[in-house]
């Protein structure tokens, strides 16, 4: 039964690490994008009105 769980463990792992590295990149990602957003919008909204 505990060789068995290990195995399963251990196949599962890789994919496991995977979802964490594919998380943790669009995090990064979304982070990224909500502060451009943040440092355009007063941007374009100074170049707008002045």
């Amino acid at each position: 039964m505990v060789p068995a769980v290990f195995v399963v463990v251990m196949m599962l792992r890789p994919i496991f690490m995977v979802v964490m590295v594919v998380m943790v990149v669009a995090t990064i990602v979304v982070v990224v994008m909500v502060v451009m957003v943040v440092a355009i919008v007063p941007f374009v909204v100074m170049t707008a009105f002045f």
